[in-house]
């Protein structure tokens, strides 16, 4: 029905178990998310933590629970636009000064030599 008003609609949704995952993406969900999946995940991150894994292995093995789980490494990440940038308006020369405390600015090693 929220299609209908707007196409351009993102559905999401949130189940309490897996299994009802395949059913709300039939109904048209872009991304579900499961507080079951979410606990599977912390657990499994602190075993591994536990057992010594290094952050990137802990991160290399949630991206693959998820995608196994979710279909996608982070559903959020596919609905949401990138965050934009502020633009910089100071020259390289300005950017390169930053105040010391004193009231004089202070310049980079580089800027130095």
């Amino acid at each position: 029905m929220a299609r209908e008003v707007n196409p351009r609609v993102r559905v999401i949704a949130r189940a309490t178990y897996l299994r009802e995952i395949p059913a709300l993406r039939r109904a048209g969900a872009d991304a579900v998310f499961t507080g079951e999946g979410e606990v599977a995940l912390s657990m499994t991150e602190f075993i591994l933590s536990g057992l010594g894994a290094s952050g990137e292995q802990i991160d290399r093995e949630r991206d693959r629970i998820r995608e196994e789980l979710f279909g996608t490494p982070l559903a959020i990440e596919v609905l949401m636009p990138p965050p934009l940038r502020p633009a910089t308006t100071a020259a390289p020369a300005q950017a390169a000064e930053r105040p010391s405390g004193d009231g004089e600015p202070t310049r980079s090693a580089a800027d130095r030599g």
